[in-house]
């Protein structure tokens, strides 16, 4: 076996241990070409206990991490499984950073809560993205999709 080849499969070895319990990427990119919008919520509780189904209705007004990325991944016209991803390009990082903007602002989560839930990121991630999405959301090419968000979001509520 050759040099090449022993690092190679140690290198396998290595990310199949680190990814045990996450989808592998083929599998989320399966999931993203489904684009299962009419799939039901689960809002996750802040503070432990179980998930709770949403109905879809007005009772269930608290705005919650799932809700702002699926609000964000519908205006942008992203799937979810793109926006908690990995992928680096300005398709997918410009909504993930206004959902991690959002996400900040609307609910008073901590960074590192955030970043669990919006695909395993770090908290200095977060912290760049909350601030990069806070200048997208000021910008004007942006500014109108936030708002559009932010009023769903809220009539909701």
């Amino acid at each position: 076996m050759s040099l090449l080849q022993e690092l190679h499969s140690a290198h396998t070895a290595r990310v199949e241990r680190l990814s045990r319990g996450r989808p592998s990427q083929r599998v989320v990119e399966v999931e993203c070409d489904q684009k299962a919008e009419p799939a039901p919520i689960v809002h996750e509780p802040v503070f432990g206990g179980a998930p709770a189904l949403s109905s879809g209705t007005p009772a269930d007004s608290a705005v919650t991490v799932s809700r702002v990325m699926r609000e964000v991944a519908v205006e942008f016209d992203v799937c979810m499984a793109d926006l908690a991803g990995h992928k680096r390009t300005r398709r997918y990082v410009t909504p993930r950073h206004i959902a991690m903007y959002l996400v900040r602002r609307l609910t008073g989560l901590s960074l590192p809560m955030i970043g669990r839930r919006m695909g395993g990121y770090d908290h200095t991630s977060v912290i760049h993205g909350v601030r990069h999405g806070e200048r997208l959301a000021a910008n004007v090419e942006h500014a109108v999709k936030v708002r559009a968000v932010i009023s769903r979001l809220e009539a909701r509520a």
